[in-house]
């Protein structure tokens, strides 16, 4: 048999097989996963009743619940060349059974002209799996890990097996007394590496250290910038393995590498939770020594397991087979807590008081453990302060106040999430969801010719039309009632509904009107960033919860609170608003909205400063059009052009990163 992945395996010698078969159902949660395919990886029968996520028309491969074709090019002994695609559930058997639970008519995936048997298929299925590319998912590509294991070892769509002699989650750290040699990085052998791999300066220089034999004489001192973060080296089960379990490379991650190993970003809801990872392993504050350490960041992965790992296929359970989504993770975080106090002393030195968790899911730290978040540092979108709260969400498997009895949690989960709010103020940080250059690129802040902000107010997105009552808390769907009833739109030039309703550039909008709506969805939203991030004053409504950086910022001088009961009246309260107190607001914005932004990783800085660049040459044509009507001539084009491309540049020293760590800085006297 043919495999495709090195499995981030447990054991003392990594050399426990794990299995996650495509399945029909769920076990108890206690033994080998639950399967339903044969030896080869076909299903056992495609009649058979049952239907999970990972079931398989094709090739299962059973370490990672992936399916590929069957036919002339199938999965298992592919004949050299054939490309490994992959195959969406046929609708039938190919002998005119329909299944109940199939998508694509079988001819389309096995007919002579279907897309697993033909080289030139009528119908292509898109390339979801990380490592492959091209028009026919032929081509293979490097995979995603964080730093890409530092240009020392090979990445399996998150684990990183390092070369010999180097460890670490990254591969950033050298065996004592083994020579120093080049890696991907520094031999060029892997150019796409320039932009995406960055050595922490403490990782370089203990690399050094560790090649040169004892008593050899080198010496490494510098001073160091605090906060200095030690980053655990978790089991993989935490973070690595959920990246090789994710059925689709655009999930979980913030970027991939797409045909010629070129390296595409796109914005997952959640891609903040690997973004940090990596930002502090490459970061100038981490320490290979925990003893120095000011902090320990705890990197799980717990995003990425709710979705899209939770109830794929048979597992990974923590520790009940289904259940609501978050009660994994409350039940994961606690397995975390226990291994680092197993084999580190640093969590009871301080009682966790110095351990930081990011938790970028909807509602944040709501269902974090007490025992954990009672002394933690917490890191969310979400801050909700109110101390009795029940969860908001309209999406069933993320409430987190629903109950579930099952023998491997014999009393249930809620008795271990009791008694604290979602986010204490001084304790808990909340901080900017990621959003990456291209979606702000029409903004007036990244040097783009501004537009007259002639909308009053503005709004677009999920307005609730299907959801729940209580999704938003209501919020956005009372908006859009008002909005059409009173005529809004046409006596205030107000824009509130789904794209069918204000269809057009989304960042042109944003940077097109005065005010911008900031309210919940099914727990925190990205409103206030896209506010931010293109000089609209942000209009928050969300009673008792506090938004990004709100304690940290003079929030009040660049924002507007309105509370829930008082939407009716708001475009006038806002038409009310006197054109200087605007104008100050919106300064105020150009002051900080740079915190609202993640530009300390090699890549979006890169990113960042090419849509800069292409503002600036916008700028520069429209200049020339204004003065060819005026007759001038080009050169005063240029010299206007050349003193905006001097200050076209982004503060990076002050992003969101950095923001983070002069907060960390300024929490050390609570923390020893």
């Amino acid at each position: 048999m043919t495999l495709g992945h090195v499995i981030a395996r447990p054991g003392v010698d990594c050399g426990q097989v794990l299995l996650r078969p495509c399945t029909t159902s769920f076990g108890d949660g206690n033994g080998t996963p639950v399967g339903h395919i044969d030896d080869e990886g076909r299903d056992l029968n495609l009649r058979d009743p049952g239907y999970t996520e990972s079931r398989c028309t094709g090739i299962c491969d059973p370490f990672t619940a992936r399916c590929f074709c069957d036919g002339k090019h199938r999965r298992v002994n592919p004949p050299k060349g054939s490309p490994p695609g992959t195959p969406a559930p046929v609708s039938d058997d190919g002998n005119g059974t329909k299944l109940e639970w199939g998508q694509v008519p079988w001819k389309h995936i096995y007919g002579p002209d279907g897309w697993c048997n033909s080289d030139k298929p009528v119908v292509k299925c898109a390339c979801l799996f990380d490592g492959f590319a091209g028009e026919l998912c032929d081509e293979v590509t490097e995979t995603v890990c964080p730093n890409q294991c530092s240009g020392h070892g090979e990445c399996d769509s998150g684990f990183c097996k390092c070369h010999a002699g180097w460890y670490g989650t990254d591969c950033a750290r050298k065996v004592a007394g083994q020579p120093m040699e080049p890696g991907h990085l520094e031999s060029k052998a892997r150019p796409w590496l320039d932009d995406l791999v960055r050595i922490a300066p403490e990782a370089e220089a203990a690399a050094r250290a560790a090649s040169v034999p004892a008593g050899g004489g080198f010496s490494f001192q510098q001073t160091r910038q605090r906060p200095l973060i030690y980053v655990y080296d978790l089991p993989p089960a935490y973070n690595a393995r959920m990246l090789q379990y994710r059925n689709d490379r655009g999930v979980c991650v913030w970027r991939a590498f797409e045909s010629g190993n070129r390296t595409a970003i796109f914005e997952w809801t959640y891609g903040l939770e690997v973004l940090m990872h990596e930002m502090m392993l490459q970061s100038e504050h981490r320490t290979f020594d925990p003893e120095q350490a000011d902090f320990f960041y705890v990197p799980v992965y717990s995003s990425c397991f709710i979705f899209p790992i939770h109830c794929y296929a048979d597992g990974p359970w923590w520790h009940a087979p289904s259940g609501p989504r978050v009660m994994h993770v409350t039940n994961m975080m606690l397995e975390v807590r226990d291994w680092v106090r197993k084999h580190f002393p640093y969590w009871d030195r301080r009682g966790g008081r110095d351990h930081v968790w990011l938790m970028t899911h909807d509602e944040g730290a709501c269902y974090a453990p007490t025992e954990i978040y009672n002394s933690s540092i917490f890191l969310t979108h979400w801050g909700r302060t109110d101390g009795e709260h029940a969860s908001n969400t309209a999406f069933t498997p993320d409430n987190y106040t629903q109950e579930y009895v099952h023998p491997r949690q014999p009393d249930g989960w809620l008795h271990l999430i009791k008694g604290h709010p979602c986010y204490t103020p001084g304790k808990d940080l909340v901080i900017p969801a990621l959003k990456l250059p291209h979606h702000f690129r029409d903004s007036p802040l990244l040097f783009h010719p501004p537009r007259e902000r002639h909308f009053l107010l503005y709004l677009r997105g999920d307005v609730g039309k299907h959801r729940l009552p209580n999704y938003s808390r209501g919020i956005r769907q009372r908006l859009y009632k008002l909005w059409r009833e009173h005529e809004w739109k046409a006596r205030y030039n107000v824009l509130i509904g789904d794209g069918s309703d204000v269809p057009g550039s989304y960042s042109e909008h944003l940077a097109s009107a005065k005010f911008c709506v900031v309210a919940p969805g099914d727990g925190w939203s990205a409103r206030l960033e896209d506010a931010m991030l293109h000089g609209c004053v942000p209009v928050v409504v969300m009673d008792g919860v506090r938004g990004v950086f709100e304690d940290q910022l003079d929030f009040s001088s660049f924002s507007i609170r309105v509370r829930e009961d008082e939407l009716e009246g708001l475009p006038a309260r806002l038409a009310a608003v006197p054109d200087k107190v605007l104008a100050r607001m919106q300064q105020r914005i150009r002051t900080v909205w740079h915190r609202y932004v993640y530009a300390s990783h090699p890549l979006i800085a890169k990113t960042l400063q090419g849509a800069i660049n292409g503002n600036v040459g916008a700028w520069r044509q429209q200049i020339l059009r204004d003065m060819a009507d005026a007759k001038a001539g080009p050169e005063a084009v240029e010299r206007v052009a050349s003193r905006m491309a001097e200050r076209a540049s982004f503060p990076a020293a002050d992003d969101a990163f950095n923001t983070i760590l002069m907060w960390l800085h300024a929490r050390l006297p609570h923390t020893q």
